[in-house]
């Protein structure tokens, strides 16, 4: 096996256990890390193995601190009252790399605002939605029809169109982002959901 660099090989202590079984297995095998300048094989020297040891221990560290810093910015957007992913259907996203906004799509607004409205009719049921969904025109982000999960999950049941972001089962309230869905419109479909 002939790889660049440790870390584009593993970055992980199970990766690294798996490929240390693998070279046990078979005096044949061999692991040549080129930039590392490392040979790996099941005679290698134990300087060769702790080199490889530290290598895959940077690696690690270097994918837990970029981790840490993803989760430190979706947490700094949250708290200035901004969805760090994509807005539900009837909005956009705007705006230059860490600077993004979400703004109501003026396309797909009165179609949204429709949706709500037509779940209130005493008739409709989530399976029946579905299909009135399909038939105004309503896609998902892959120019398909929504089904009946998405509709309740991603759109009915979304606390987005009323202000709140929703991220990682928390909702933070006073989002920022300009809202068409009426307070009471929402409460009254969550209520019938």
């Amino acid at each position: 096996l002939v790889v660049k660099k440790v870390d584009r090989l593993t970055r992980s202590f199970k990766d690294m256990v798996m490929i240390d079984d693998w070279l046990e297995a078979d005096d044949e095998r061999y692991v040549h890390l080129i930039k590392d300048g490392l040979k790996m094989n099941r005679r290698s020297r134990s300087q060769d193995k702790l080199n490889w040891g530290v290598k895959v221990l940077f690696a690690k560290n270097y994918t837990d601190n970029l981790r840490e810093e993803v989760y430190k910015g979706r947490m700094e957007k949250l708290a200035d009252g901004w969805l760090p992913g994509k807005p539900p259907y009837g909005y956009m996203t705007i705006g230059e790399k860490k600077h993004k906004i979400h703004v109501p799509n003026e396309a797909t607004v009165p179609l949204a605002i429709k949706l709500f409205k037509q779940y209130l009719d005493p008739s409709e049921s989530l399976t029946t939605l579905t299909k009135y969904a399909a038939k105004i025109g309503i896609r998902n982000g892959k120019d398909k029809p929504f089904g009946r999960t998405n509709i309740a999950e991603n759109i009915l049941q979304n606390p987005f169109y009323i202000g709140i972001n929703h991220w990682d089962g928390v909702d933070y309230p006073g989002g920022k982002q300009k809202t068409f869905i009426d307070k009471d419109l929402f409460a009254d479909v969550q209520a019938k959901l």
